[in-house]
């Protein structure tokens, strides 16, 4: 599946800008997924699974499993799921943006990225750049809402400047979505700065 090439660098002006700080919190059931994900990280037998480290490695995607109980798959991390997408075809629905594709970001500062896919289908987002979602890990998986709305807060963590491209996809929608966020540089501190 071919990615699409990286869009030439936007200038702050040509993004849209935050209107507010982000400050979404994710529910319950969402933070439990995210603990769980973060914990398949540590977990002792991770050196057995490339492709929990790894976008390079791709698990295949088992939808009826998916469908008799999500939570093993929400449960790990995998950044090489936003290449596991569904073959085009008829009756197949597109993964889209359901947002921005491009923001402008302070240094040290926040987005909300959302997608549209099938209502409950999982999506994941991987940075490809620095940056970390809500569990500090860069690839992270959540099941969309009733109406297909997957969304995520991203956070340019400390070091993060300029392009970061975030790519999303779901096992159950075509295509991919390239979420391109600029991240200002932080204000230098004056030389004469007092402690």
């Amino acid at each position: 599946m071919a990615v699409a090439p990286a869009p030439v660098a936007p200038t702050p002006s040509d993004l849209p800008q935050a209107a507010a700080p982000v400050t979404a919190e994710p529910s319950s059931a969402v933070d439990a997924l995210l603990r769980a994900q973060a914990a398949s990280l540590r977990a002792p037998d991770t050196a057995q699974h490339p492709e929990r480290t790894s976008p390079n490695v791709i698990s295949a995607f088992d939808a009826a499993a998916y469908a008799r109980d999500p939570l093993p798959y929400l449960s790990v991390c995998e950044p090489g799921r936003v290449f596991a997408t569904a073959e085009p075809g008829l009756n197949v629905p597109e993964l889209l943006a359901a947002g921005p594709v491009r923001q402008f970001i302070a240094a040290g500062g926040s987005a909300i990225l959302a997608v549209k896919a099938p209502p409950h289908a999982p999506v994941t987002f991987t940075t490809y750049g620095l940056g970390a979602f809500a569990h500090d890990l860069p690839s992270v998986t959540v099941p969309a809402d009733a109406s297909g709305v997957a969304q995520v807060v991203w956070t340019a963590t400390p070091g993060t400047v300029n392009n970061v491209h975030i790519l999303v996809g779901c096992p159950l929608a075509s295509g991919q979505v390239d979420l391109a966020l600029f991240v200002s540089a932080p204000e230098p501190v004056p030389a004469n700065a007092q402690k």
